[in-house]
């Protein structure tokens, strides 16, 4: 399998402007919906005589390269004046409403995300459809997770909203709970509508056997912070998802700063596989990037199934 390596932020640039989700969407104007970055559309340069099917581009200045930092959940680009969140102790999940004012809902608001799902939760009439194809493979290494760009086209439609898919990523251990149980990772398929709502699928995933899906992605991570790696393979986002298509769904928020609420969340109630060894290979990288679960505050949890 060929592998592209875009060097630190030369790739970023771009994914700054593709994905371009503000801390408060329901305030901003219409956007567009956003076009992955495919291996064709990147810049072509040569290619090294030590190693020839690997390609590099010349990163920008450190100074430019430390003027952003990342909110993994949605893509948008912060400016570093709002603070270095993270997950040790001295920048974790506790601590983020202190970091900027920008992060104060993380700390105040009252639809904040993940949260414990309960087995007790019914099932209501929510009947949302599912428009996906294969996308080529961008994935980034934001320095909070691995974040994988998609092409434009496919949609999750929900009450007769369309949200397009822009980007999934990855959270160790899972931050939504099952009857107070972790799962090993969860899987985040970030979706945005014209009108700069936010719709989420959450897919829990358990330790078992190989995904196929994602095994061109897993066996080529971005190791170095700030790496781009394209892939000369596709993944169809249907395969993400379990064959059982309940899930449940409620209103909360992005669960990385700055932390901005009305997000609908619709969390699978059936788990997919990994095996140990595409696992191990995501935690050699992030040995945890999970917000650990948020209180209800009266909030309703429904439930429903995909079309």
């Amino acid at each position: 399998m060929r592998r592209t390596f875009i060097a630190n932020f030369a790739f970023l640039s771009a994914i700054v402007v593709t994905f371009s989700i503000f801390a408060h969407p329901e305030e901003q104007p219409p956007v567009a919906p956003v076009t992955a970055a495919t291996p064709a559309t990147l810049p072509a340069p040569a290619s090294t005589p030590e190693h020839p099917g690997v390609h590099h581009i010349p990163a920008p200045s450190v100074e430019a390269a430390e003027a952003i930092e990342d909110s993994s959940e949605t893509g948008k680009m912060l400016p570093k004046h709002s603070g270095h969140w993270g997950y040790r102790e001295d920048n974790a999940p506790g601590h983020w409403g202190t970091i900027s004012p920008e992060f104060a809902q993380c700390a105040l608001g009252k639809e904040q995300s993940p949260i414990d799902l309960r087995s007790s939760h019914l099932i209501v009439n929510e009947t949302p459809t599912l428009s996906y194809a294969a996308s080529p493979i961008a994935a980034t290494n934001t320095t909070h997770t691995v974040q994988v760009a998609y092409a434009r086209g496919s949609s999750l439609t929900i009450q007769g909203a369309q949200y397009e898919l822009i980007q999934y990523h990855f959270h160790s251990p899972s931050e939504h709970t099952f009857d107070g149980k972790h799962w090993p990772i969860e899987l985040h398929l970030v979706h945005k509508a014209a009108d700069g709502r936010i719709a989420v699928i959450g897919v829990l995933m358990s330790v078992g056997d190989e995904n196929e899906a994602l095994a061109p992605l897993f066996t080529d991570l971005p190791r170095e912070a700030h790496e781009t790696v394209a892939i000369d393979a596709r993944i169809d986002a249907n395969a993400l998802l379990p064959k059982k298509k309940t899930f449940f769904m409620y209103q909360g928020s992005l669960t990385t700063p700055p932390c901005a609420q009305r997000v609908t969340w619709l969390v699978m109630q059936t788990p997919t596989q990994l095996s140990a060894a595409q696992l191990a290979a995501f935690k050699q990288i992030f040995t945890r990037n999970n917000r650990p679960t948020q209180p209800l505050h009266g909030r309703k949890v429904r439930a429903g199934t995909f079309e």
